[in-house]
C-alpha cells in the first residue's frame, strides 16, 4: 500500500495542493474520469469545509490529507482542528424549510457523488474517510 499524507494551513487556496496529490495518485491508480471528477468534487468539498467551518478559517490550523491506495483500494482521511460535528444532526438541504439556506448543500452533495463516505467526531476534529474500492 503507498501512503501521502499532506498537511495544509486552513487558507482556501490550499485546496489546490490537495487536487494535485490526487491527479498524481490517479495517475497509478486510474479511476475512470467521471468517477475521479466525482472523486475531485468530492474532497474539494470536504477539505473546504475543514478549512471553513471546521478550523473557522485559522491559518494557524491544519487540516491533515492522508491518501492511502494500492490495486484494489483508494482511501483518503481528511481530518481538522475543530471543533467537530454530528453528521446525523445535519438538516436536509433538500427540504423546504432549508432550501433558501447559504450552507448545508455540501455534505449532501458528497453523499450524493461518493458511495463509501465515513463521518467520525474526534472529540478534537472532525474526520472524513472515504473508502473507493476499483472495480474490476
Amino acid at each position: 500500500m503507498k501512503s501521502i499524507v499532506k498537511e495544509i494551513s486552513s487558507v482556501k487556496n490550499n485546496i489546490n495542493e490537495v487536487e494535485k496529490i490526487l491527479t498524481n495518485v490517479n495517475n497509478d491508480f486510474r479511476l475512470p474520469e467521471t468517477e475521479f471528477k466525482n472523486l475531485i468534487i468530492a474532497v474539494s468539498e470536504i477539505v473546504m469545509n475543514a478549512i471553513v467551518h471546521g478550523n473557522k478559517l485559522d491559518e494557524k490550523k491544519m487540516v491533515r490529507v492522508s491518501v492511502d491506495f494500492d490495486d484494489k483500494q483508494l482511501k483518503i482521511t481528511i481530518k481538522d482542528e475543530g471543533n467537530g460535528f454530528d453528521f446525523d444532526k445535519k438538516q436536509d438541504p433538500t427540504l423546504d424549510e432549508n432550501i433558501f439556506k447559504s450552507s448545508g448543500r455540501g455534505l449532501y452533495i458528497v453523499k450524493s457523488l461518493i458511495e463509501n463516505v465515513e463521518y467520525i467526531n474526534t472529540g478534537k476534529g472532525s474526520k472524513v474517510i472515504i473508502t473507493i474500492n476499483k472495480k474490476t
